[in-house]
């Protein structure tokens, strides 16, 4: 495994729609959820493919190796419906207006590539050359390792989130700002 031949590939809306299997593989991978959760999951991504890749300031970022997919992010702008179950956030940060914010929805590395720089590259891509003027992202609180990593590149925790799709579980809302815009 050698990280100096990862091969990053950036798409825009046009060539992500055709990704979709790939994403779905590396989710699969990446997150370890209960069979029934990882099905809803899997269903909740596929269903929402074609509208996520189609939202303004959509990228997808896949890193490959020998061929083979090793991880991904993708993310697009939001609007103030992704802060609506918000917990303990003060309103001008839920604010939103057209190219405030970009949330990155997910963000996949295979168990055998992680810890090897391979989500901070790919998170460098999604940040090149932005114009909104901060990211956003969820993270579950329990994952103390993706949440040491995100405080590392600069995000701050900004409050909680209960996400409509999955009831009963709390995120933390991670924000980033001082990007391109």
């Amino acid at each position: 495994m050698n990280v100096d031949d990862l091969v990053f590939t950036v798409h825009g809306p046009t060539t992500a729609i055709e990704q979709l299997e790939v994403v779905v593989d590396l989710y699969r991978a990446a997150f370890e959820k209960p069979p029934a959760e990882m099905e809803q999951g899997v269903g909740w991504l596929t269903q929402a493919w074609a509208r996520r890749t189609s939202a303004p300031g959509f990228r997808l970022v896949v890193a490959s190796h020998d061929g083979a997919p090793v991880g991904a992010i993708y993310g697009h702008q939001i609007g103030e419906s992704w802060w609506e179950s918000a917990i303990g956030i003060p309103s001008d940060v839920t604010k939103e207006w057209p190219g405030r914010t970009v949330a990155f929805i997910d963000m996949m590395v295979r168990p055998a590539w992680r810890r090897h720089g391979v989500a901070k590259r790919m998170h460098a891509l999604q940040l090149a050359d932005r114009a909104e003027e901060r990211a956003t992202l969820l993270v579950n609180p329990a994952n103390t390792n993706a949440r040491a990593a995100y405080i590392k590149w600069g995000y701050e925790r900004a409050g909680a989130i209960e996400p409509v799709a999955f009831p009963g579980k709390s995120y933390d809302a991670m924000l980033l700002d001082g990007l391109g815009g």
